[in-house]
């Protein structure tokens, strides 16, 4: 079944693609709140979610989490600093659900960007989705309003609201659970007003 999610959002698939990609990777099982990655580990990998929700956050100065990423079904994961820095990575990668990956280690994903022409075009595919990720979260932080913050959140995510708690969701805007529930009364009432 994963394997299929995958290939399924390939414009096309070669026997030897498939073969290469199938005996180069490995599908995994995590139960919600299982880790993928913690501080510390130097895992060079990315993952694909075939089922399930990954957040990729930190624990900062005060001790306190701060999400990052949140890799949704049909989306890629990577553990980013410890591809790129020789430092030990200081994200975690957890499960928020129950998940299924297919994980690729770097030289794979190396090895299907050269080779395979689809591999390329779905690497390309998947850098711009990233990449649209993590500009929706730099322009969130920019919002100093948090109503506004939340309310361009909301619109943002509105299709995995329901899978996400109040933590995630405030941690994810660097604000703290008061503030969230202050800002959603705030949004609340502008709604009944307008």
């Amino acid at each position: 079944m994963a394997f299929s999610i995958f290939f399924s959002l390939h414009p096309l698939v070669s026997t030897d693609y498939q073969n290469y990609v199938e005996a180069n990777s490995r599908i995994r099982f995590f139960k919600a709140g299982e880790w993928i990655k913690l501080p510390g580990e130097s895992k060079s990998a990315a993952y694909f979610v075939a089922k399930g929700l990954l957040e990729t956050y930190i624990i900062d100065s005060d001790n306190r989490k701060k999400i990052i990423d949140f890799t949704w079904e049909k989306q890629v994961c990577a553990s980013t600093t410890a591809t790129y820095f020789s430092n030990p990575p200081e994200e975690y990668i957890q499960c928020s659900e129950d998940t299924t990956i297919i994980q690729f280690s770097m030289d794979a994903v190396v090895q299907i960007i050269t080779k395979y022409p689809e591999g390329l075009m779905f690497y390309k595919k998947t850098l711009k989705q990233m990449n649209k990720k993590n500009l929706t979260h730099i322009r969130l932080m920019q919002i100093e309003g948090k109503p506004d913050r939340l309310q361009q959140f909301q619109n943002a995510f509105k299709k995995y609201l329901s899978r996400l708690s109040t933590a995630q969701q405030a941690s994810y805007l660097c604000i703290n659970r008061s503030t969230f529930f202050t800002a959603q009364k705030i949004i609340l009432k502008r709604k009944k007003r307008g």
